[in-house]
Formats: C-alpha cells, sequence, structure tokens
C-alpha cells in the first residue's frame, strides 16, 4: 500500500498527493514529501519540511553551545 501525502504548502486534505504521480507531484529529495506542482514552484523550489528541519537543527547548536560556554571561577 503507497504513503499519501498532504500538500504541506496548501493543506488541500481532499487531495491526497502519491509520489508516482508524476504529472502533478513534486517530491523533495532530502526528506521525500510531496507537493503539488504549483505549490511548490511558487516558494521558489523550498522545501518547507527541510526549512523546519534546518531551523530545528540551528536552534538546538545555538543552545548547545549557550550551555558549553565556559562560566569564571
Amino acid at each position: 500500500m503507497a504513503k499519501g501525502f498532504i500538500c504541506e504548502i496548501c493543506n488541500n486534505s481532499k487531495d491526497i498527493l502519491f509520489p508516482f504521480q508524476f504529472d502533478k507531484v513534486v517530491r523533495c529529495n532530502h526528506c521525500h514529501s510531496c507537493y503539488h506542482n504549483n505549490c511548490y514552484n511558487k516558494r521558489n523550489k523550498n522545501c518547507p519540511k527541510c526549512e523546519r528541519i534546518e531551523s530545528r537543527k540551528l536552534k538546538s547548536m545555538a543552545a548547545s553551545e549557550q550551555t558549553n560556554v565556559d562560566i569564571p571561577e
């Protein structure tokens, strides 16, 4: 059974997307999420899921750097 996706950009839950729908779906090469061609192209090819992952990664790195700062005695 194939895994269906909802386009995270337009959130149209009535139009379930499948990776094999090459005529209307773009699949992110990194996270493998699926989006409508038109929705994805309007975002200048930026995957919202990858952007979220990167943002969380940067926040986590910044937080760990703050906790690793040497405290003078």
